[in-house]
């Protein structure tokens, strides 16, 4: 039985060698991670169009056409009118930042399992119970599959204990009689965070460039973020990838029900220079 939301994607894209188009690339994927969505014509492909023309028109609006046509070598450029391309970078921004929201509800996942975990394997050893297994090389101990899986929250028990403020934060258009708080469970689930899920680690290249450039990437105060980061695009987007592909792989090694390397896109940058971890958790243990 097919999970509720779960989407057909792209199982590998790759990334063209132009910083621009990579970074435009990103983040209409993150938007639009469905099946098609990249071909002509479609949603992902058309917004990918409409972040060069919300590019472009800025870059008119703050340094002048002239200067315009003069870089593009063309004198009768004309940039394109802001209703053109408003409509979809804004549905685009939404989506985007619904996949933030999923993101949030994997790390609530992963703190409340600590925890919890924590505390089970304490009464496990308290009554003469070995909580932790080896792997057959004899090399670190992890605590047990089955403690791990009973000590972490589902998605849906994160989001239980706060609907209102996953409401908000997935800005779903309601699908469901806004009076039952079960099936608006299930709907969060499955419309944010399942149909989030192929793109997840992505967020977290997204998360980690912000963290390695603070300073080139928010010298520009309160300007729009996804300006920023089309008018930045050299400083992050190979290393975004790279950050989000060792998440992606890593992902197999947390026993987490809900996230596996394969229920995400592969993503091949032309600049991937890291060695990846594998697959296999064993083989890059200290």
């Amino acid at each position: 039985m097919a999970e509720r939301g779960a989407i057909a994607f792209e199982p590998k894209v790759e990334f063209p060698d132009n910083a621009f188009e990579a970074a435009r690339m990103y983040l209409a994927l993150m938007a639009y991670p469905e099946l098609g969505e990249g071909q002509p014509g479609e949603r992902g492909c058309r917004l990918t169009e409409a972040f060069w023309e919300y590019y472009m028109w800025n870059w008119r609006r703050v340094r002048g056409l002239r200067e315009v046509r003069a870089a593009l070598a063309a004198p009768r450029f004309n940039t394109p009118r802001q209703r053109r391309f408003e409509g979809a970078v804004e549905r685009g921004r939404r989506r985007i930042m619904r996949r933030f929201a999923a993101f949030d509800i994997v790390g609530s996942q992963m703190v409340s399992a600590m925890f919890n975990a924590n505390d089970i394997a304490y009464r496990m050893k308290s009554a003469g119970e070995d909580p932790f297994e080896r792997s057959h090389t004899g090399g670190h101990a992890t605590l047990r599959t089955d403690i791990w899986q009973r000590a972490m929250p589902s998605a849906r028990r994160i989001i239980r204990n706060n609907l209102p403020g996953w409401s908000e934060s997935f800005d779903l258009k309601e699908s469901v009689v806004p009076a039952d708080p079960i099936q608006k469970e299930r709907d969060l689930v499955a419309r944010g965070f399942v149909q989030s899920r192929p793109v997840i680690h992505m967020v977290h290249g997204i998360n980690q460039i912000l963290e390695d450039h603070e300073k080139d990437l928010y010298a520009l105060g309160d300007a729009d973020w996804l300006l920023v980061l089309l008018w930045n695009c050299e400083i992050w987007i190979w290393e975004a990838i790279e950050h989000a592909e060792r998440w992606r792989i890593l992902s197999g090694w947390t026993r987490m029900p809900m996230i596996a390397p394969d229920l995400m896109v592969e993503l091949v940058s032309p600049k991937m220079c890291a060695k990846l971890p594998t697959a296999t958790p064993e083989s890059d243990l200290p």
